[in-house]
């Protein structure tokens, strides 16, 4: 199992690169601009065809998709209306989530595994899908074995993702026996090497996992591939779920590492707000659409990121 260094060890690992080596805004050049981006988890009780519809309506120009609300979209209207949706209304889906379950998936778990993220990365390629989203929801129990196995697998789809032209961002997951820290994501990302290969960044499990402020500087222009953005507030971080996630901004977290990391690399990709709250999905779509839009340019404006409208 790789160990929480900074240094180069046996499997390769890099240093995390300090910021005068992955960018930084200089004197006389336009500061970068990120792209805002929308999560389908705002309502994932609606139809896939109302979000797209109400994603436009609140003036949303990229959407992130659930992979789930996705094959049961194209199962039910057909992929040619659904790509007919997204261009009538000049929203583009730029990611898609809710790939697990395998680097750590054996025998035939394996195999209905890959068999299941080829289905997606066709969906990926025919809509325009450019990043995959794969959580490392590595189960307690997790070894050396598990790790080694772990990397040949993420290679594996890593070549088969580049196949059909798809980035993979890993997404740490607070509460899993590996990869639940940023750093150790990032020695992952790095000692796999493939250049399809990088970071998903979710606050969520930044800030109620291991995770810490110095883990930051592992991310560069190269390897963050996608930021998802939500809020908690009044909850503890041990008890927090995905379902007491709110509005970026509405919250208790402290933004300004990340986004002063953000404008240090001049990241210029998506951020998306991602908050499965179900007390947003008995709201109408495009109101929950409209104030997540809002609050995220309102923070990004109080921390000097510029973004794309």
């Amino acid at each position: 199992m790789m160990a929480r260094s900074s240094g180069r060890g046996k499997e390769g690992r890099k240093q995390p690169v300090p910021v005068g080596e992955c960018g930084g805004t200089r004197a006389g050049q336009p500061m970068s601009r990120v792209q805002l981006c929308l999560s389908q988890t705002l309502n994932l009780a609606s139809d896939f065809l109302e979000d797209v519809q109400a994603f436009a309506a609140a003036g949303a120009s990229a959407m992130a998709v659930w992979l789930t609300k996705l094959e049961q979209a194209v199962q039910k209207y057909g992929l040619a209306r659904v790509q007919e949706a997204l261009a009538s209304r000049n929203l583009r889906a730029v990611a898609a989530a809710g790939q697990g379950g395998l680097l750590w998936a054996t025998g035939e778990q394996r195999r209905l595994a890959f068999e299941q993220l080829q289905h997606r990365l066709g969906l990926c390629q025919a809509l325009g899908i450019e990043t995959l989203i794969l959580a490392c929801d590595f189960p307690h129990g997790a070894d050396t074995v598990d790790y080694q196995r772990a990397l040949a697998q993420l290679c594996q789809a890593a070549q088969l993702a580049a196949s059909y032209h798809v980035r993979l961002a890993l997404e740490m997951q607070a509460r899993a026996a590996w990869c639940a820290s940023l750093d150790t994501l990032a020695q992952l990302v790095t000692v796999c090497g493939a250049p399809n290969v990088g970071i998903n960044f979710d606050s969520f499990h930044y800030y109620i996992g291991p995770s810490k402020p110095e883990d930051l500087t592992w991310l560069t222009r190269t390897n963050l591939f996608f930021v998802e953005l939500s809020d908690l507030a009044g909850v503890p971080r041990e008890w927090a779920r995905d379902s007491h996630r709110i509005l970026p901004g509405d919250g208790e977290l402290v933004w300004e590492p990340l986004l002063a990391r953000l404008r240090q690399i001049e990241y210029s990709g998506y951020v998306a707000v991602e908050a499965p709250n179900p007390d947003f999905w008995a709201m109408p779509t495009v109101r929950v659409a409209e104030a997540a839009l809002g609050s995220l340019q309102r923070l990004l404006e109080k921390h000097g990121l510029g973004f794309q409208p």
